[in-house]
């Protein structure tokens, strides 16, 4: 008996799983547990489906063989050991509740991967795995997806369809937002052309600062239209800003930058909305601002049920202002830096 088998052995006392050998064009079925090898013995290909394994097992990361992995519809939710199975081509991690993948950067052989239904929200890792050939990111946490993605992968798609391709349907997108992707890749390429031009545009304005307190911006990328204006024109004004779209580079990682920006910023301009409301990263970013006791600065962007932390703080109500009103403007700012 090859020593893959015997792994085997130990794999099924481990789970207390029945694996049957199967052929290899089997494993990816999710009516299939068991395993596929050679003639030798070696184990090619693994499938454990809706089993509700709550870890990798052990004995799994042994199998250096492996190309074919199937864990959909379990409940696992840490896959860092899975960096040691670097001849991986195929892996269906969908249905799990895996939020890091960071680890999956290293199985740089991968040609299709699975994500499908899980709880990732930063994929930046996913910039290394340039053999994909299909990648399931629909129904996680996504909010950002990075502008490299259009460089290595040309079939950027919001709902699957069949052939090559990244799909996203089901995650609360807001950069690129889900309207553009739906636009196809022409759409997405002159989204994040779009906002280097604001970046340079932005670098080679001058402004003479009247504050050196560094302005955090909180809100839902669904208000870009009025969000952008009006932060041109607290830049124009000499107000210091942090604003992720310009502020974080496409190399970035992008919720560390998050995190480093509202821990360096000094106070908080928080635009108001009924999506800003009822988004998790903007309650977040609300929450780290209170619990450090910085100061915020809420503007009424569109009627919407108020926070109720905020209802204690003077807000300013932008719902039927136009950003040319240029004594809002210098009220604002004069709130911003007093």
């Amino acid at each position: 008996m090859s020593d893959d088998l015997k792994l085997v052995q130990q794999l099924e006392k481990e789970t207390g799983i029945k694996l049957e050998r199967v052929p290899l064009k089997k494993i990816g079925r999710w009516e299939v547990t068991g395993f596929a090898a050679d003639d030798n013995g070696r184990v090619w290909g693994l499938a454990i489906y809706e089993k509700k394994l709550r870890r990798l097992p052990a004995q799994l990361s042994k199998f250096q063989g492996l190309e074919h992995l199937g864990l959909g519809v379990n409940q696992i939710s840490d896959i860092s050991s899975l960096k040691e199975l670097k001849g991986l081509t195929y892996l269906d991690l969908s249905g799990n509740q895996v939020s890091d993948i960071s680890s999956l950067k290293e199985l740089k052989g991968l040609t299709y991967l699975n994500l499908f239904n899980n709880q990732i929200s930063d994929i930046s890792s996913l910039k290394e795995l340039k053999n994909l050939k299909k990648l399931y990111l629909q129904r996680n946490k996504i909010t950002h997806m990075p502008a490299e993605f259009l460089d290595l992968w040309p079939e950027i798609k919001w709902e699957q369809e069949p052939g090559r391709g990244i799909y996203l349907e089901g995650n609360p997108l807001e950069s690129p937002p889900a309207e553009i992707i739906k636009k196809g890749n022409d759409a997405i390429r002159q989204y994040f052309k779009s906002l280097d031009r604001e970046k340079q545009a932005l670098k080679q304005r001058p402004s003479d600062k009247i504050d050196k307190k560094l302005v955090f911006i909180s809100y839902s990328r669904k208000d870009d239209d009025f969000v952008l204006p009006l932060c041109k024109k607290l830049k124009e004004a000499g107000v210091e800003i942090w604003l992720d779209q310009w502020d974080i580079a496409p190399v970035d990682n992008w919720n560390k930058s998050i995190d480093d920006a509202l821990s360096k910023c000094k106070r908080m301009l928080i635009i108001l909305s009924p999506d800003a409301v009822d988004s998790d990263e903007v309650q977040g970013e609300l929450y780290t601002f209170f619990k450090e006791k910085k100061p915020v600065i809420p503007i009424v962007y569109r009627d919407c049920r108020i926070p109720r932390r905020l209802n204690l703080i003077q807000h300013m109500n932008f719902t039927s202002s136009d950003l040319g009103d240029k004594t809002k403007i210098a009220e604002l700012v004069k709130i911003i830096t007093k």
